[in-house]
């Protein structure tokens, strides 16, 4: 980012009803909307007033909100399936013309697994959680006025998708709402070992040139993955590697290392397979093993499908959508 240019942040309606307008900025003791030293945005207490497109330079932000208290189901693979079968299916159908003739489908969208947690358990567990996503299915040549239901679709096409129990949604399309803001978020549990002892992780040796940290993702073919580097800061020298390959910054369309060091495959294909590995300096922090399922049939079980995006309150990613990076905030 060049050090010489403004970096001034400006907020604007979603419909792109006015043109931006500069963030007003707190400068009481305990601001609510501040910016950082290294120009991040962070909003505090947000609220759906909040809600908007935040731009600063080239880069612009979706900040989308949806209501704190959303149902959550705990089950394995087994309570998935059948979750997905009777909330998800019948819901998909219900939406293929609910707006008008729009179509609309939902999905679950995986976060990365927690922590092994063993203490004070008959065995280990670990979770997974899935949210649910709502995406409109436009065709590219859509979108021929600039009316209000014209910007609805406008906008729908830039972001791809939102949450099920996005307020945004609610005003942009409230059939939709009223069907999938109800439908609960799932959480994936598995069976795993752990240990209790305080800091293992950091009291366990390397042996050679293991990773400290290891995953493993299983997506869909179109899906995405974001992967942070762990304890990376905005300081350090960040790497990351296909196949012991060095991926340049916007390698691809479909692989991108953004200017925090965060790396985003979108779309993804079997050619997307493969061992991502990030290295901060010449520590080899993280080993990731990105499956592709061949069918959408394919079997999950034992692992955790798609992460789409971490959810950050300081509005600081790049952008990792065509338009928009979108940040869902719980009030």
């Amino acid at each position: 980012m060049d050090d010489a240019l403004p970096k001034l942040w400006y907020w604007q309606d979603v419909l792109f009803k006015g043109p931006p307008v500069e963030v007003e900025l707190d400068m009481g003791p305990v601001p609510r909307v501040r910016v950082t030293p290294d120009h991040a945005l962070v909003l505090h207490n947000v609220t759906s007033a909040d809600t908007g497109v935040y731009q600063c330079l080239k880069f612009s932000f979706l900040l989308d909100v949806i209501e704190s208290t959303v149902d959550q189901v705990v089950g394995n693979v087994s309570a998935w399936r059948s979750y997905h079968n009777s909330s998800l299916m019948p819901l998909n159908t219900y939406l293929q013309n609910v707006e008008d003739g729009l179509q609309f489908s939902v999905a679950t969208e995986w976060e990365t697994w927690g922590p092994c947690v063993a203490c004070n358990r008959p065995k280990g567990e670990r979770r997974c959680v899935g949210r649910c996503r709502v995406k409109q299915h436009i065709q590219q040549n859509i979108i021929r006025s600039f009316d209000p239901e014209a910007r609805k679709q406008h906008v729908m096409k830039k972001v791809t998708e939102l949450s099920c129990h996005s307020k945004l949604l609610a005003d942009l399309f409230p059939k939709v709402s009223i069907a999938t803001r109800t439908v609960p978020e799932f959480i994936l549990t598995e069976p795993c070992v752990g240990d209790c002892r305080v800091d293992v992780r950091n009291q366990r040796k390397r042996k050679g040139k293991e990773p400290y940290y290891k995953q493993r993702h299983v997506l869909m073919p179109g899906a995405r993955l974001t992967l942070i580097c762990p304890e990376a800061t905005l300081k350090d020298v960040v790497t990351w590697r296909k196949d012991n390959i060095v991926i340049m910054s916007n390698a691809t369309q479909h692989i991108i290392v953004d200017m925090f060091s965060i790396l985003h495959l979108a779309d993804v294909t079997q050619v997307s397979e493969g061992n991502y590995t990030c290295f901060v300096g010449n520590t080899r922090m993280q080993e990731t093993i990105v499956y592709i399922a061949p069918a959408p049939n394919s079997r999950m079980e034992g692992k955790c499908v798609v992460l789409l995006q971490q959810c950050i309150l300081m509005v600081q990613l790049a952008v990792s959508k065509p338009f928009f990076n979108i940040n869902t905030i719980a009030i």
